[in-house]
């Protein structure tokens, strides 16, 4: 081989790997919308990546969490929910790790299993946020939990 063309060859891979930083941009569609289980199958998931922003629903949910990226250590990606609390990280590699109380650690690997449908977000008018906040807010006061207000706010979605 020419010294130009290694050269170039050389470039060419230190271009990709270099514009593969943004994981969320994963390239393949096959990849970016999945299903996923822990090993001991505690959780499962449905993650969409078509989009902004990354999209998150648990087996047994109807709740779609919308996620913020952060950049974390190892060239990897922190997924977040609103509130701030991790619930994904995301290697280059594409190793999934997630979070949760129920996981001996507080941490997993997951790994896909199934193909999924995108996640849809549906649409809300200001009334049906605000009259399924009041149900929300009336069901937590009933239990008597604290902070129902707070509980009831977060489940209204956002018009």
């Amino acid at each position: 081989m020419s010294g130009r063309f290694r050269v170039a060859i050389v470039g060419a891979a230190l271009a990709l790997i270099a514009g593969h930083g943004d994981l969320a941009a994963e390239s393949g569609p096959p990849l970016r919308i999945g299903h996923y289980s822990t090993g001991n199958g505690l959780i499962g998931f449905v993650i969409d990546r078509m989009g902004t922003p990354i999209k998150l629903r648990f087996d047994g949910s109807d709740e779609i969490l919308a996620l913020t990226a952060e950049q974390a250590p190892y060239n990897s990606m922190t997924l977040k929910r609103d509130d701030g609390v991790s619930v994904l990280r995301i290697y280059e590699t594409g190793r999934i790790l997630v979070f949760s109380d129920k996981l001996s650690g507080g941490s997993a690997d997951a790994y896909r299993d199934q193909e999924a449908e995108s996640l849809a977000v549906k649409k809300a008018t200001k009334e049906q946020a605000e009259t399924e906040a009041r149900v929300a807010r009336a069901q937590a006061e009933a239990r008597g939990r604290p902070g129902a207000r707070d509980l009831a706010r977060r489940a209204a979605p956002f018009c």
